[in-house]
């Protein structure tokens, strides 16, 4: 189907307006359509082993699968969520896993947070199951908004907001952050609204994290860490706790159990029934994009801040779902590199731009950009600065610089 082409330019164009909510809507229920379309079911599924793993007092069941030949349907989709069922015509007690393992195209596990009480002697039913409450709840965003909820996010959105001005702020930058880091830092710390920093490869995105997580938090403030990545949140968090300038207590990561999550974040990782009560005690919170809304559906403005990490990755109504949870927030990612992925190839382009992107095109007086990076050999890295950022000269765009014998 063809959405959102009516030809505006996205250039001068605010990031939403009431037409263009009406068309991500339509997008959007499309999207999940397709994603009900592509639903799998697979019939004679024999459980061939069961056991169980303890993480953080907590019990993780895993169930080992095979596929009868006679119902090789199955498509290997490791971490895709599913349900399974006995395969009687009228049992219906489904139960929810989660795949993490595939040996060959009939062999899988499943992990559960509740035990399945399955059993090796009987035949089971599984089906795909397709995220279709995400994309409800993305869609629930835009109709509020267009109700008049989240009057100062969809102001913004519609490039009618006049940006506060920056706060000067008390707290010491880390001194061993580079002039371009220290200038971002400053000004997401400053930032009543809202604030973009763009960092190309290797300029120390995850330092920038790091350092607002940790001031942030000083200064009592509750910080929810959001990305569509989960590499991304683990990465951010391991330097926090690295830092060791935020009480271990005080952070948690949103996980569903130990397959999507670095070891040594485990520790942290708050699942199933243990996320909400637990939550309102923490300082630093680090989510994906979904998790977050799983966790908190209806408590808007939970966190004083909202930072995303990759938001040059993620789609306009992927990231709403972390920003509705906040007073304000900053977007840390690079529109230069790899966008959101759409499946859609006859979708509009503006529905192919990341937020980020957008609000960078709209608010020029509220991002940085991180010019120094630590990553590549001076030679590639000019390559780099030429061809690819050699337009970023509202920002002090310099050439990226390789310093030695330093840690970022």
């Amino acid at each position: 189907m063809d959405f959102g082409n009516n030809g505006t330019n996205s250039l001068r164009s605010p990031a939403l307006t009431k037409e263009k909510i009406s068309q991500l809507i339509d997008w959007l229920e499309f999207e999940k359509a397709r994603m009900e379309k592509e639903k799998q079911t697979f019939v004679r599924v024999d459980v061939i082993a069961l056991n169980y793993k303890r993480i953080k007092a907590k019990n993780f069941y895993y169930a080992d699968f095979r596929v009868r030949s006679e119902s090789l349907k199955y498509i290997e989709r490791r971490y895709s969520p599913f349900v399974i069922r006995e395969n009687k015509v009228f049992k219906v007690n489904y139960k929810l896993g989660t795949c993490v393992k595939c040996e060959s195209i009939t062999d899988f596990t499943l992990v559960f947070e509740e035990d399945p009480e399955l059993a090796t002697t009987k035949e089971y039913v599984m089906e795909t199951v397709p995220p279709v409450e995400i994309v409800n709840r993305q869609i629930r965003i835009l109709q509020e908004m267009l109700l008049g909820h989240h009057p100062t996010l969809k102001s913004i959105l519609f490039g009618t907001y006049q940006p506060a001005p920056y706060i000067d702020i008390a707290e010491i930058i880390n001194p061993k952050l580079n002039p371009f880091q220290k200038k971002a830092a400053k000004k997401a710390l400053g930032t009543q609204d809202f604030h973009l920093i763009l960092g190309p490869p290797g300029t120390g995105k995850t330092t920038i994290i790091s350092e607002l997580c940790e001031k942030f938090a000083a200064r009592g403030e509750k910080v929810l860490l959001a990305s569509w990545m989960n590499v991304a949140i683990d990465n951010a968090l391991q330097a926090v706790l690295k830092g060791n300038k935020v009480d271990e207590n005080l952070i948690c990561r949103l996980g569903a159990g130990d397959f999507k999550v670095a070891e040594d974040i485990l520790p942290i990782t708050l699942t199933g029934r243990l996320i909400r009560s637990e939550l309102l005690r923490k300082k630093v919170v680090g989510s994906t994009l979904a998790s977050a809304y799983k966790a908190v559906p209806e408590s808007n403005d939970l966190f004083d801040v909202v930072i995303v990490d990759e938001a040059g990755a993620a789609t306009l109504p992927q990231t709403l779902l972390a920003l509705v949870l906040g007073k304000k927030f900053i977007l840390i990612g690079d529109h230069r590199q790899l966008p959101p992925v759409v499946s859609d190839e006859n979708c509009a382009e503006w529905i192919r731009e990341s937020l980020f992107e957008k609000l960078w095109k709209m608010y020029p007086q509220k991002h940085s950009m991180l010019n120094e990076q630590y990553r590549m050999d001076p030679a590639i890295a000019d390559i780099i600065s030429r061809t690819v950022y050699h337009d970023l000269g509202a920002v002090s765009y310099t050439h990226l610089t390789l310093p030695t014998n330093r840690e970022v």
